[in-house]
């Protein structure tokens, strides 16, 4: 994405105005949200794969019942 010379200039400034700590509790925080994230992804694959493997199931059983298993 192209930028103006002014918006480029701005962003230069706030870096070098922005204190390293603060720059540093930002990235630690952008750290831990990403983090939070990737594990409510895991979870809800999980939340899936378990939800899948309890129909397969279900089928399963009902499949034998029917066949006189």
């Amino acid at each position: 994405m192209c930028r103006w010379n002014g918006e480029a200039r701005q962003q230069e400034e706030i870096l070098i105005s922005t204190p390293p700590t603060a720059t540093c509790d930002r990235n630690k925080k952008r750290a831990k949200e990403n983090e939070v994230q990737t594990n409510i992804s895991r979870l809800k694959q999980t939340n899936a794969n378990v939800h899948v493997s309890m129909i397969s199931t279900r089928l399963f059983a009902n499949q034998n019942r029917e066949r006189g298993y």
